[in-house]
Order: C-alpha cells, then structure tokens, then sequence
C-alpha cells in the first residue's frame, strides 16, 4: 500500500509545474519543467526498496520508453492518442498530465495571475501581448481536452512501472547512499531516454555540489566559476533533445514563455535561452552538450 501512495504522491506534486505561473510568476526560465523529487520506499512489508544503483539488472533500459514524445504535438488529442499507444508507459503519463494540467486552469486564474504579475512587475505592452499570446495558445492546445484531470492522472502514475528512470530520478534526494545517488543521476543525465529524468537528475546533482561531465568546455577559462550553471543549461537542451517539445511552437517551450513574458507564436526553447543568457554562457552550453551526453555509435 505505502510504494501505490508514494508513487500518487510522486505525480501529485508535479502538479506545480503547470500552476508556476498562476502560483509563483517571478519563478526562472525552465524551473517549471522539473518537478520536485518524491520520498524513496523503505524496504518494509508495506512496499520493497527499489535498488537505485545504474548497475542494477531490474532497472528500465535508459534507452527504452517513449522518447520524444512531445514532438509534434499541436493539441491534447495528439498527445492523448500518443499517450494510448505507450500504454503505461511513466513517461507517457507525466507529459499527459502536465497537458491536463494546463488544461484545466481556469481562465479566471490566469487573470488573476497575470494582475499580481502585473502589479509586482509595472504595466509593459510586452507583457500584455505575451499573456495574450499564451491564452491563445492555451485555447488552441486544449479545444479537445478529454476532460481527464491532473488528479485522475495522478491515481494513474500509481501503476507505472516503479524502476522506471522517471521514478528513479524522483527518489535521489531521498536515497541514504550519496554516492550511488550520484552515480545513478550521472548515469540517467548521460543514458536515460526520460526528458523528466534527465532535469530531475540535473537538478540533483547540482545541488549534491556538481560534477565534472563537460568541464572541458569551460576548463581555463573566465567561465569555469560558472560551471554549475552552464551543466544546468547544458542538461535543459539535454532534456529538449530526448523529450521533443522544445522547437518552434512547442509544448515546453509555450510552458516556459509566459515566466519570462516572451510568448508569441513561433516562440521556441532556443529563443528563450538565447534571450535569457549572455552569448558566452549560451555558447559554453552548447559546446557542452556533447561532452555531457556523447552520441552513441
């Protein structure tokens, strides 16, 4: 019983990802794609402890699982008939019930929102036709929404199969053993074919005091101090390249623009990082990307 309310748990409280803007407007450019980590499982009667080790024969394949699935994906009935065909697939799931989750906003509350924002931040006719942008696109996205919650899917994620690298990235925080944590967050930002897992773990090991993976980009150089942050955004086009949704008109990319008032049709993740990082910063990044993440023969 306690591994089924901890995986509910795990989907619940990514919920923030699409009430970013409605709860927290000032929150940075892609911090509303990762989703906080949830408990790990002790291995008790209730439910078995999970080995997070990258070694561990029982764990999905890194490669497996619905990669790109956010790729061309114009409206939610794209995306649930996408969603259906992977079965229950965790990955699947998650991106379906971000979808809902923007989908079952009200438009009240973005109102609201867009008024706080407004009033923190002084009137600005960018701001205006960015808010605008991004209800039109919401309209458009969800005109065949099935109804279906982010709550329902939520009960859902319960089921998921819990070696998953989604649900794996989910529980480093919790695990006891910092080193194999590590590993294991190196291993998924590396391998995973999970677009969550990926800035989950990217996440994780930034906060664990970073690693070394594509410090030859920055080695010697001004940019070195700021290795952390360039790994960061390095890990985001990571994320982008694996999970889809990040090119012209994307799902991520329609996600992120709103916190950072750039909406407008066409909008895409390469704008948005462009326009929120210094060149040199956009620049290491993507020299860093391949030294992160080396492209199998």
């Amino acid at each position: 019983m306690r591994l089924r309310v901890s995986l509910v748990l795990a989907a619940l409280v990514v919920a923030a990802t699409w009430f970013a803007y409605v709860l927290q407007p000032e929150m940075p450019p892609s911090a509303a794609i990762a989703p906080p980590t949830a408990k790990r499982v002790n291995n008790t009667a209730e439910g078995p402890n999970h080995d997070l080790s990258p070694t561990t024969r029982h764990r999905t394949s890194a490669r497996a699982g619905s990669a790109r699935l956010l790729e061309g994906v114009p409206d939610f009935g794209t995306l649930a008939a996408k969603v259906a065909a992977a079965s229950n697939d965790a990955d699947a799931l998650y991106a379906k019930s971000q979808a809902a989750g923007i989908c079952e906003m009200q438009e009240d509350e973005l109102n609201r929102a867009f008024a706080r924002q407004r009033q923190r931040r002084g009137a600005s006719k960018d701001a205006e036709a960015s808010f605008g942008a991004f209800k039109s696109y919401r309209r458009r996205f969800c005109a065949d929404w099935d109804g279906e919650t982010f709550a329902q899917l939520a009960g859902k994620m319960a089921d998921v199969d819990p070696t998953s690298d989604l649900i794996a990235s989910q529980r480093l925080y919790d695990d006891d053993d910092k080193e194999r944590a590590i590993a294991m967050a190196q291993d998924i930002v590396r391998n995973s074919a999970s677009d969550t897992a990926i800035r989950n773990a990217a996440r994780y090991l930034a906060d664990a005091g970073g690693w070394t993976d594509g410090q030859a980009a920055v080695e010697g150089s001004y940019l070195a101090s700021r290795l952390s942050e360039i790994q960061s955004l390095a890990s985001g086009m990571i994320a982008c390249e694996v999970g889809g949704g990040c090119g012209v008109d994307g799902f991520y990319a329609w996600a992120d623009c709103q916190l950072v008032e750039l909406c407008h049709p066409g909008i895409s993740m390469e704008e948005i990082w462009r326009r929120t990082n210094a060149p040199d910063i956009y620049e290491a990044a993507r020299r860093m990307v391949p030294l992160m993440r080396p492209r199998s023969e």
